[in-house]
Formats: C-alpha cells, structure tokens, sequence
C-alpha cells in the first residue's frame, strides 16, 4: 500500500491511497477515462489539458485560501493531474510517493 502526495507551490493538495508507485498505472486507473469521455464529446487533448489546467489552479486557489474541497473534487485533481502526466504537461516534481509499512505484532517480547 502507497500514499501519493500531491503538492502545488508547497501547499499539500491531497493525499491518495494506491496500490502501486507507477504512475502509468495511476494514469490508467484515474486519468483515462476522463480523457477518452472528452474524445467520445468531441474535445481535442488540447482542450481538455487547458481544462485540466483550470480545474487544478481552482482547486490550488480554495486550498490557498484555506477553503473545504470535496472529496470528489480531489479525486477529480488526481484525476486531472495523471491525464497532464501523461501528456507531459507535468513533471514529478510536485509528488511523492510513501510506501506504508506493515506493523509486526510483538506479543510477550517475540515478534510474530
């Protein structure tokens, strides 16, 4: 199990639960859809990467202004941000990846 960390400027957007560290398959399970049901309406990459944009700097300036966000809404950030990663219109640089550590239980001074 992985926690992705998503910044922007600093400011911590979200953090989501994932199974894998490979963004390809973050891509696949978050940001895929989004981008061929814009194909299926008609939006060229080009459209829909500027909406993208648009949607993750609305959603950078309610957290800067300390604001509530849904919970839907971060999905759709995470979502937003996996379709512009794989466009190359985003580096890495604003994520991080920490890999959760299963606890051992310790029961009479003996690690099970």
């Amino acid at each position: 199990m992985y926690r992705l960390y998503l910044y922007d400027n600093d400011i911590v957007i979200g953090k989501y639960k994932t199974t894998t560290d490979d963004m390809t398959l973050i891509y696949k399970e978050y940001g895929e859809e989004i981008i061929l049901d814009g194909l299926r309406k008609g939006f060229s990459i080009e459209q829909q990467t500027t909406k993208y944009k648009i949607f993750i700097e609305a959603i950078h300036k309610q957290k800067s202004n300390c604001q509530k966000i849904r919970a839907s809404d971060l999905y759709m950030y995470l979502s937003c941000y996996s379709s512009l990663y794989k466009f190359n219109q985003v580096n890495d640089d604003h994520m991080f990846f920490k890999k959760k550590k299963k606890k051992s239980k310790v029961c009479n001074n003996q690690t099970l």
